[in-house]
């Protein structure tokens, strides 16, 4: 689609409306941290799932990388941990719906949550790294 400019006569609307529409909550990378870990990590089980659910979208909408150079990297990750002929395909497949749909990685507490076959996969070093849940404030009054 190409992008036209915006209308004037609908400019003053567009102020006020504008008001009331909430500023994005900005994200930073720090939950994602384990991901950069698994990189270090290669798994052999659970190849496929961490693929698509976690290395694509990482790669393509976190680190903001080309995509040949997201397929590439995940190329090099798989075929630490064994055959890279069968993913070839499904990996630019993956690399690629990503950044069609802007899918985002699940943080490792997400993972573990939802993903509980996954989250068993990873390496210790991996989990190990799960941010302790928060707790109320800590201070006893005397």
């Amino acid at each position: 689609m190409r992008k036209a400019p915006f209308p004037k006569q609908l400019v003053e609307l567009r102020s006020r409306v504008l008001t009331y529409v909430p500023v994005p909550r900005t994200r930073t990378g720090r939950s994602y941290n384990y991901i950069d870990e698994l990189l270090k990590h290669p798994i052999a089980d659970g190849r496929h799932r961490f693929v698509w659910l976690v290395l694509a979208p990482f790669l393509v909408n976190v680190r903001k990388l080309d995509e040949e150079d997201a397929i590439e990297k995940i190329k090099a990750y798989v075929s630490r941990s064994g055959d890279m002929s069968a993913m070839k395909r499904f990996v630019e497949y993956n690399v690629k719906r990503a950044k069609r749909n802007g899918l985002m990685p699940p943080t490792l507490t997400k993972l573990r949550s939802e993903h509980p076959d996954l989250f068993s996969l990873l390496p210790r070093e991996v989990s190990a790294m799960e941010e302790p849940p928060k707790t109320a404030n800590p201070k006893t009054s005397k």
